[in-house]
């Protein structure tokens, strides 16, 4: 793999693990959120340098990038799930009193 192009993909996904750090069960605090950051940067760099010959490297990344960007779209998906859920809950309930309330005269 090209390592500009493992230094450009890596970004990404130090800070796609250290926000899923964040969630239980891990529950990691926003101060020490840097210094994780560092360390699986660190981390990513030394598998780059000790198995950047070998495909297992590139194929644990390919799968790391995938699986984190599939949750990114997963919770983008229930996010907005349950945005149209709120906004289709208010519609109904506005189409409900509009239902009550008798027509308007001319």
């Amino acid at each position: 793999m090209n390592p500009t192009l493992t230094l450009i993909l890596s970004v990404p996904v130090v800070l796609a693990v250290v926000n899923l750090m964040k969630r239980p069960p891990v529950n990691l605090a926003g101060g020490w959120s840097a210094l994780v950051a560092v360390l699986v940067a660190i981390a990513l760099s030394a598998a780059t340098y000790l198995l950047a010959d070998s495909g297992l490297y590139l194929h644990i990344m390919q799968g790391l990038i995938v699986g984190l960007s599939a949750a990114g779209v997963y919770d983008t998906a229930t996010a907005s799930a349950q945005y149209n859920d709120s906004k289709l809950a208010e519609f109904d309930a506005a189409a409900v009193e509009a239902l009550k309330t008798p027509p308007k005269k001319a």
